[in-house]
């Protein structure tokens, strides 16, 4: 009986260090799900950084798409 008291002992202390944490990430997935509700259904998901065609993995940076157009047009 004093091993399951033992083991319960643990499990309470782990679970007390543990549960602030996990309430502050759910507290945090909320803020965020309410902040892109509040900037309405036009935001693009996309990032705005570099990304690559599909299949571009041997191509050279030049041949990347930026969000608006391509690399090389932009450089013109």
């Amino acid at each position: 009986m004093e091993t399951v008291l033992s083991y319960l002992v643990v499990l309470a202390i782990f679970v007390l260090l543990t549960f602030p944490p996990f309430v502050g990430h759910a507290r945090d997935r909320r803020i965020d799900r309410q902040l892109r509700r509040a900037e309405g259904p036009t935001r693009d998901r996309a990032p705005t950084a570099l990304r690559t065609v599909p299949g571009s993995a041997s191509r050279s940076p030049a041949d990347w798409e930026l969000a608006g157009g391509s690399a090389a047009r932009d450089a013109e």
